[in-house]
């Protein structure tokens, strides 16, 4: 998807090589993308579609497992198969 290169080419900008998009540190637009990942990881699951894979998107795919690897985010997001 068009969109996902665009996020794929506004991390590598605003994150300057980084982790997060605001760099070192999980912040507001991490979250604010990360709510999506649930959705597409369970579209994934069921149909078969991949959005996000390092050979189109690598910085977005390593993003997505450091997202997921935060303390913050364990807290709060559901298993995938919760969403199905």
């Amino acid at each position: 998807l068009a969109v996902l290169e665009q996020l794929e080419e506004a991390f590598a900008k605003h994150s300057n090589g980084k982790a997060f998009f605001a760099g070192d540190f999980i912040g507001y637009l991490d979250f604010a993308v990360g709510c999506h990942l649930l959705w597409l990881k369970a579209q994934c699951k069921m149909f078969g579609v991949v959005f996000l894979n390092a050979g189109k998107t690598p910085l977005l795919a390593a993003w997505t497992k450091r997202f997921a690897e935060t303390d913050a985010t364990k807290e709060v997001v559901p298993d995938t198969y919760v969403v199905m």
